[in-house]
């Protein structure tokens, strides 16, 4: 499920609240500021720090060439850390 960008009004609280009420897995991805990801690693989320590059912001210069992200889930991520590793190591690609 993609929510988009939060509306104005829909805080960040707000939304760690549905975060905690949610039933089953999930995954999502989430920038590094404001107090969202302080409060997932304080509840015990499993939180992963990615820094994809950016290639078509970075061409013009108008921006950062990376933009740090966060992948939470609700559940262990070994495979993921594995996938990454491989990644770092040039074996995927």
């Amino acid at each position: 499920m993609y929510l988009g960008p939060a509306p104005r009004r829909w805080g960040q609280g707000r939304f760690f609240e549905l975060l905690i009420d949610l039933k089953g897995k999930f995954l999502l991805t989430y920038g590094i500021k404001g107090r969202l990801p302080g409060l997932m690693a304080a509840w015990g989320f499993n939180i992963e720090r990615i820094q994809p590059s950016r290639e078509m912001r970075s061409v013009n210069h108008s921006g950062p060439r990376v933009l740090t992200q966060l992948v939470v889930t609700n559940y262990p991520l070994p495979e993921f850390r594995r996938l990454r590793r491989l990644h770092l190591q040039g074996a995927l690609g």
